[in-house]
């Protein structure tokens, strides 16, 4: 009896002593990589869809994208360029012309939304060129699909947040726009925080990196080619991984600033992903190992 006492004894002992072993905790991933989790969000390169609503998948006349949004952000893009306009008295994303194609904008952000509560280690960036003069409260519409909870504010010329930081306060969704609406604070005016690179190129050799702005911390890159529109071909030349790469290092020794949002046309053409992967590991624009030093001619 006293035998069998003491072994339960042992038994309860040990059990007590593995529960008192923290439980191994994973790791944070941010944004694909554990890596840059302690990276502010200015420090770090964000794969981005330009005029993201346009896509062939959704019937769109002359489209940007194979794809639509939701299938983007899956295949690993976390900017996405929108315009928007004013459409039967409710808000919707179009390109130029609601004629050519248009979507709900409440109905986008709930994808939005959707992908963000099931992916809680991505920051997501969002780029207004909003065409709505006020007309419309666009506030309201992140709030009607639940997204503006996760929206940052951040003020000028203060320090960005690190990816660790905006996702522990669970604010990991940032809104750029061209206007002052809507007059929310989480609403913030790009040319108050960002610069860009001109957008208009028709060949490779013409792309240009812009003049870097000292108060705005944001680097925004265009690089698609549009001639006269965005075609996969073009989207075939701009999206190799060598003129990604060469191109964002030539931009970052010239300007001074590592780029931070770089927007493609047909994103999941070519080596998107894998070139902004890439240009997050390099640790100075020289820091080109993996690739060629030099864009490669067109």
């Amino acid at each position: 009896m006293k035998t069998l006492i003491s072994k339960i004894s042992i038994l309860m002992a040990a059990a007590l002593i593995i529960a008192s072993i923290p439980a191994k905790t994973e790791a944070l991933v941010c944004n694909g990589s554990s890596a840059l989790c302690d990276r502010r969000y200015d420090e770090t390169v964000f794969a981005g869809a330009h005029n993201a609503m346009s896509s062939a998948d959704a019937g769109w006349i002359l489209p940007n994208h194979y794809v639509g949004i939701e299938e983007q952000l899956e295949l690993g893009v976390r900017a996405l360029n929108l315009d928007i306009y004013v459409y039967a008295g409710e808000v919707y994303m179009c390109h130029s012309d609601c004629a050519f194609g248009r979507r709900s904008l409440k109905d986008a952000l709930s994808a939005v939304k959707r992908f963000m509560e099931n992916n809680k280690g991505e920051i997501i960036t969002i780029n207004f060129q909003d065409e709505t003069r006020g007309e419309m409260d666009v506030a309201s519409v992140f709030e009607e699909a639940g997204l503006s909870e996760y929206a940052s504010e951040h003020k000028r010329r203060e320090s960005w947040p690190t990816l660790r930081e905006m996702i522990d306060s669970g604010k990991r969704l940032v809104v750029f726009g061209n206007s002052g609406y809507p007059r929310a604070p989480w609403f913030l005016v790009e040319s108050e925080h960002a610069w860009a690179s001109p957008y208009y190129a028709e060949t490779i050799k013409q792309f240009e990196c812009g003049n870097a702005v000292e108060d705005r911390q944001v680097y925004i890159l265009s690089h698609f080619l549009t001639a006269p529109y965005a075609m996969p071909p073009l989207a075939a030349k701009a999206n190799k991984k060598d003129i990604i790469v060469g191109r964002a290092a030539r931009c970052w020794k010239e300007t001074g600033r590592r780029p931070n949002i770089i927007l493609f046309d047909f994103a999941t053409v070519g080596d998107v992903v894998e070139a902004v992967s890439m240009l997050n590991e390099m640790r100075d624009p020289s820091d080109l190992r993996p690739v060629s030093r030099q864009e490669p001619r067109e």
